[in-house]
């Protein structure tokens, strides 16, 4: 197996992800290697650590893009383990990238920059009608045997006597993650609308770009109220240390789908097959017994009750495949309330 050097970028900008364009591999081109003699030999399959062998159109390398739920420090360790978990598994490099916002991973994934990405719900159904040519791999599950669950989670200090619902946020400062983000603006947004409130004007909306920076802005007293995804709140900020759970109330809860993993179908059928396969494999178990969950998210007796550790900055234990089907109701509820996140 090839040595490999894990690359880390940090992109500020929508602009800075587009120039993602030099880091993704050819997949059409044969490479060509030099043998002692000096004759041109056609390059063979690489062969991997687990006995496999990449196809001869697979590019050497792809690009895998992600949007920080909390800050970047430790996020490349956070997703480390299921990264050398696919390159030991698939021979091919695999490049991290984080951009501050969902635009940013959404414009790198339409303009053909991204070839993997992970992302909230909404993050999916924007860049695919806004042309990217993607397919989702799997939706975040927390434990062996289950389905994809989240919920989107209103709050406020639990002394707050002035606010015990949406019409309570009339005239207040709130905030939100992100206008694509599908537990921190769309449907409570989309709730909101449905109540003849516009959290355009009817309040003074702050985008923290973080979940959890809106949890903790309303710790701090910036904002009176926020929103954020329910692993955030009750699982990742208390165990953290960041929080007490019982310094909040919660005025607004609604189901969502899950976020998870999606994948460029411009890359060779063989490699979307194949990351398929091993996505939904590549659980926090596995990657226990393989000696690569890195320094974060260990657990002695995780959700199957074996030790275990976590794949993502939103501790997901593992995948569960899903079609294009399974964000259906996120597009009923874009065209029942023309939420404007949603053009």
């Amino acid at each position: 197996m090839r040595n490999r050097t894990r690359r880390f970028r940090t992109l500020g900008t929508i602009a800075a992800v587009a120039l993602l364009a030099a880091a993704c591999g050819s997949d059409d081109t044969d490479a060509e290697t030099t043998d002692t003699d000096g004759a041109d030999t056609e390059a063979t399959d690489t062969d991997t650590e687990d006995g496999d062998a990449a196809d001869d159109d697979w590019p050497e390398s792809i690009t895998y893009a992600v949007v920080p739920g909390e800050g970047d420090e430790g996020l490349e360790e956070g997703y480390g383990g299921i990264i050398t978990a696919l390159e030991e598994d698939l021979g091919i490099e695999i490049e991290f990238v984080t951009a501050t916002d969902i635009a940013g991973v959404v414009e790198s994934l339409i303009a053909g920059n991204a070839d993997l990405a992970h992302m909230g719900p909404f993050g999916y159904v924007i860049a695919r009608d806004q042309g990217a040519e993607i397919e989702p791999i799997g939706a975040t599950i927390r434990g062996p045997g289950m389905e994809p669950d989240n919920a989107s989670l209103g709050f406020t200090l639990a002394d707050n006597d002035e606010i015990d619902s949406m019409e309570d946020l009339v005239g207040r400062e709130v905030c939100f993650t992100d206008p694509g983000s599908t537990t921190g603006y769309l449907y409570p947004a989309g709730e909101m609308l449905s109540l003849g409130i516009d959290p355009e004007s009817d309040m003074t909306t702050v985008f923290t770009g973080q979940h959890d920076a809106a949890v903790l802005s309303v710790i701090n007293g910036d904002c009176e109220a926020g929103f954020s995804f329910l692993g955030m709140v009750t699982e990742i900020l208390p165990a953290e240390g960041a929080i007490e759970l019982d310094e909040l109330k919660f005025f607004y809860e609604q189901e969502v789908e899950s976020g998870g993993v999606y994948v460029s179908t411009q890359l060779p059928t063989s490699l979307q097959d194949a990351l398929r396969e091993k996505v939904v494999e590549l659980n926090g178990d596995v990657l226990y017994e393989r000696g690569l969950c890195g320094d974060v998210w260990i657990e002695d007796e995780g959700p199957s009750g074996a030790p275990s550790c976590r794949l993502d900055h939103a501790g997901s234990w593992g995948y569960f495949p899903v079609d294009d089907e399974y964000y259906d109701t996120l597009r009923m509820v874009c065209e029942e309330t023309q939420a404007p996140a949603c053009d």
